[in-house]
Formats: structure tokens, sequence, C-alpha cells
């Protein structure tokens, strides 16, 4: 008998059970407000017969038997279960949709007027890049750069070599860089511990010398780096 089938018969059997004995204690109950020799014995066969009647009906239950044994769910199983799930399904079958526009046939706006209302799917130019509306359109709001432009840009010295450029895209963006130029430049005579940069030229010694790579190295000098001898010191004249 399977588990589940003893399950079913105690269900079935709580009922009766609960049935006798509410209905014993209910006997005694009544038969303890006016209870006499004669009476508890009376009340005791009562319930003793109830007794019996319980057991004889417990006894009389079916022995539980051996069920039989389950079966091993394989992949072939659970294959044939989702392709019977999946043959169910009512599959609408796909339909070609519209051409879309060539972007040769988008009619771009030369400009955006803030004060004009647009709707959504326009094209316009604005401030150096290509600008779409995704709904009704309120000053700017309600557009979006889809193709980043220069809005400006701008180029500033900070010192002999150095550079800074400035570009403000379409959408706001900004990008600065600084870059340094190694052009030459002549810093006088040789300065101990100065720092020099690439391109500078100097003279030490009575030699003229060009700066390879920043250095405070002496040209010249023992296991000097980073110097080129450009024009050499000439000879001392001699005096007439």
């Amino acid at each position: 008998m399977k588990l589940s089938d003893i399950e079913a018969q105690v269900k079935a059997l709580a009922p009766i059970l609960a049935g006798f004995i509410d209905k014993s204690v209910g006997l005694v109950r009544d038969e303890l407000t006016i209870a006499t020799d004669d009476k508890l014995k009376a009340l005791s066969d009562k319930m003793e017969a109830s007794v019996l009647s319980l057991v004889s009906m417990v006894a009389g239950l079916p022995t539980p038997k051996d069920g039989e044994d389950g079966k091993s769910v394989t992949i072939d199983d659970i294959q044939a279960m989702i392709d019977k799930t999946i043959g169910e399904i009512e599959i609408v079958a796909p339909q070609d949709g519209e051409n879309g526009r060539d972007a040769l046939d988008l009619d771009i706006l030369p400009a955006i007027d803030p004060e004009k209302s647009y709707p959504r799917g326009t094209y316009a130019m604005h401030d150096g890049g290509l600008w779409r509306s995704h709904g009704t359109t309120s000053d700017m709001r309600g557009w979006d750069c889809i193709v980043n432009g220069v809005q400006h840009h701008s180029t500033s010295q900070i010192d002999e070599r150095t550079f800074k450029s400035t570009t403000l895209l379409s959408d706001g963006k900004l990008i600065s860089n600084e870059f340094s130029m190694p052009v030459m430049l002549y810093k006088s005579v040789y300065k101990s511990e100065h720092q020099y940069r690439q391109g500078d030229m100097v003279t030490c010694s009575g030699s003229l010398w060009h700066c390879d790579e920043d250095t405070t190295d002496r040209p010249g000098g023992k296991d000097s780096k980073g110097w080129t001898l450009c024009a050499k010191k000439g000879a001392d004249g001699r005096k007439v």
C-alpha cells in the first residue's frame, strides 16, 4: 500500500474516532451528574462496549501491501514533455515589416529654433552636430544629439613651449589637452643645477650645446647625459 493510501484511510477514520471519543466523553459528563454505584457500573459497561467496537473496527482494516516501484524520469521523457508543450503553442508566422528610410531621404533642418516646438522624429543641425527629437520638443528639451560635432575650439599658450587645446562638442562635453613642442630656445649661459628641457640651447665653456632630454647635468661633464655639442669653442686668437 502506498503512503498516499494510508494517509487517505487515516483521514477517513478521523471523523469516526472523533465521534466515538465525543460520545464517550458525553456519556461520562451526563452520568457523573447523578452518579450511583449501579449507574457507574452501567457507564463502565457502555465504555467497554465502545472500546471493543472501536478495536474491532481497527482490526478490520485491510493489511497494507507494497506498491509498485516508481519509474525514473529520463532525459528522453523530459524531451518528450518539452516537445509536446512546444507543439501545443500556436506560433504566428512572421510578416515582412515596412522598409526603412534611406539616410539620404531624411529631411534635416538647418537649425533648431528654441522658441518653436517640433514633433517627434524631427532631424536638425545644432551646434555643429546632428540632433533628433524623441518627443514633442520645448526649448531644447526633447532633443538628442545623435552625431557629435565641434561647437567651439580654442588653443592658448601656457609658456614658451606648452599649449592648451580646448574643444566644446555639440552635446556640451568639454575636452581639454595640453601639449608641448620641443622648439629650440636659447637659454643663455649654462647655470648649475638648473632644470633644462628638451630643445633648450646653452653656452657652456665657450661651446654651444643642445638639450636632447630634460636634465640638470652639465654639458660636456663626466657621465653627463642629455646634451649634444652644436658648436665647439674655437681656438683663442693670437695677439698681433
